[in-house]
């Protein structure tokens, strides 16, 4: 069973009331225990709960577990749901998707799932990527010297890597990056969230292979608050 916390995020300091106020003040807590291999679990990110089912528009993010590799995640969208769920990407000039993951400084930065930071001008319609075979938020892995980067965490190769890097000494261990996270539309098509994996946990410490926990952070833009 995961364990979950639901807060309002805190204002901000002294300066006068800020004219243009984040939309992202529910911060939500999913610590996922990831199920077996072909199995599924989802989490509404809104009322704070898992959804066992899967089923209708009410939960926002899907996480499948696959044998002997790192689980994947889903949007409630296309392939993956029957919800209006997405994945925001940033495009090039030519309109090509350029990038899914982005610094969470600069997702600090959004105040509102359905407007640009920089102009503060309506996104446009394709903004959202739903999920099609498959979930964009799936990035491709990276080598970031002899290790993997799947984005969303590392995977050491080397058991001292692991542990200079602060995570336990064993080779094959997954050691998250909150440094790095998503922005996804929810399930209901009017709620939006930053999102971030902050740890990856594991129920026997001394074993890559036993059954893992991640925890991820959702910064919420929820509807009428």
């Amino acid at each position: 069973m995961a364990l979950l916390a639901l807060t309002l995020a805190g204002c901000g300091g002294g300066g006068g009331p800020d004219p243009f106020p984040s939309h992202f003040n529910t911060e939500v807590v999913w610590q996922a225990d990831i199920p077996a291999a072909g199995q599924s679990t989802c989490f509404d990110f809104d009322a704070g709960s898992e959804v066992p089912t899967c089923l209708g528009n009410a939960w926002d993010l899907k996480i499948t577990g696959r044998q002997d590799e790192a689980p994947m995640l889903f949007t409630n969208s296309g392939s993956s749901g029957t919800g209006q769920g997405g994945v925001y990407v940033r495009r090039a000039a030519n309109g090509n998707i350029q990038q899914v993951l982005m610094k969470w400084f600069h997702l600090e930065q959004w105040k509102d799932g359905a407007t640009n930071p920089a102009n503060r001008e309506p996104l446009p319609a394709d903004a959202y990527v739903a999920d099609a075979n498959g979930s964009l938020l799936n990035v491709p892995a990276t080598l970031r010297g002899l290790d993997e980067d799947h984005g969303w965490f590392i995977k050491y190769t080397d058991a001292s890597r692991a542990q200079a890097a602060g995570f336990a000494p064993l080779a094959g261990v997954l050691g998250a990056d909150p440094e790095r996270g998503a922005l996804i539309r929810g399930g209901e098509g009017n709620n939006y969230a930053r999102m971030r994996l902050k740890r990856v946990s594991y129920l026997d410490p001394k074993d890559v292979n036993s059954a893992q926990r991640w925890t991820i952070q959702f910064y919420a833009q929820l509807p009428g608050r």
